[in-house]
């Protein structure tokens, strides 16, 4: 399920550090309601996993379990350093990722930020009627905290971002996820409580269809890979065939050189050089656009290194052994049927591993 305009799921489909951040925030959230110190142990965990979820759990949690007030929110934040102005090249970096600036949303991703505050009045208003205090009161703190954050966020995003690269590349917008999880718990259990029951039927009737579709849908994305990747089991899709090649049979230290859009070719299934090669490449367009958005110091060299590949598809063996002779590559991942002039030892149906000489 997608977080509004966020560009966040609920819960990532591969292991993330955010999907560990998300259960460590409930578990952080059920302490502060009961008033436990533990609470401060599940926020520095969260922290170790993820900061910036860490701060936005932190920032709900706060005014559901302790009570808070707008101005106090403001004021606080009013008091942070705005940071230094935004560099031309960061601004390049950043205009191919429209998330983090709510005023470029379309009306369906606003409706999106917006409708969880209203189910959670709503939520509340059964809640009062019901009797049950606790979850009147927690809808109703959750309501306003996600409106002060939304209202927080765009000031930061949209105000802001002409005079500082501060808070943009933190892309506050997403203090939407923490609310989104609780939304979807209480929306289970308001499902179960009031419609479901101990209904059998009803409720397989629900799952195995939301289940059957989620399966089709992943694999849609994902269609060179297989569904699970269990530890030790071999690969199926090529590149990452390539990139373990490339782990076990290249010197440590080698620089390699790709597409810097390489995780958006057919059949590529968005995998990572670095993480299954364990070698160094030069910046890619994609996701280490992310570390650029954080760090703005490097926009430069990652602008350098993308814009030396552009076309990358009509490289010749000229163009190689200029990024061998400026950067030190040694090494270059092509597609089938490769560039003539390059010694590639490895090769399968989708890319070939190639030396420049």
């Amino acid at each position: 399920m997608p977080v509004a305009g966020t560009h966040l799921f609920l819960t990532d489909q591969h292991l993330h550090p955010r999907n560990f951040a998300t259960a460590f925030l409930l578990f952080a959230t059920v302490a502060a309601l009961e008033r436990r110190p533990v609470t401060l142990f599940w926020i520095f965990i969260t922290a170790l996993c993820h900061p910036t979820m860490a701060a936005y759990g932190t920032f709900h949690i706060a005014i559901l379990a302790f009570g808070s007030f707008p101005g106090q929110g403001a004021a606080t934040f009013a008091g942070i350093p705005f940071g230094v102005p935004p560099n031309p090249i960061w601004r390049k970096a950043m205009a191919d990722r429209g998330y983090p600036y709510p005023f470029t949303w379309a009306w369906y991703e606003w409706l999106g930020a917006l409708a969880p505050i209203a189910f959670f009045a709503f939520y509340a208003r059964v809640g009062r009627r019901e009797g049950m205090a606790l979850f009147e009161r927690i809808c109703n703190r959750l309501a306003i905290s996600t409106s002060l954050g939304i209202v927080i966020a765009v000031f930061a995003s949209e105000y802001l971002q002409p005079h500082t690269q501060t808070w943009a590349r933190f892309e506050p917008m997403r203090i939407l996820h923490f609310p989104y999880v609780a939304f979807l718990l209480f929306s289970g259990g308001m499902l179960g409580k009031y419609l479901l029951r101990d209904r059998s039927l009803l409720w397989a009737s629900l799952f195995i269809p939301l289940a059957l579709g989620m399966f089709y849908c992943q694999r849609l994305e994902f269609p060179s890979s297989y569904h699970i990747e269990w530890p030790g089991r071999a690969p199926r899709n090529e590149w990452v065939k390539a990139f373990e090649w490339v782990r076990e049979n290249t010197p440590r230290y080698a620089l390699f050189a790709l597409d810097p859009r390489y995780m958006h070719r057919p059949g590529q299934d968005y995998y990572g050089f670095r993480a299954y090669a364990e070698r160094s490449t030069l910046a890619d367009n994609e996701k280490d656009t992310s570390a650029v958005a954080v760090f703005p110091e490097l926009a430069w060299q990652w602008n350098l290194e993308v814009t030396d590949r552009e076309n990358w598809e009509q490289f010749t063996l000229t163009d190689f052994e200029r990024l061998r002779k400026k950067y030190g590559v040694a090494w270059v991942i092509v597609e089938q049927p490769g560039v003539a002039g390059l010694s590639c030892p490895y090769a399968n149906r989708a890319v070939m591993v190639c030396q420049i000489p």
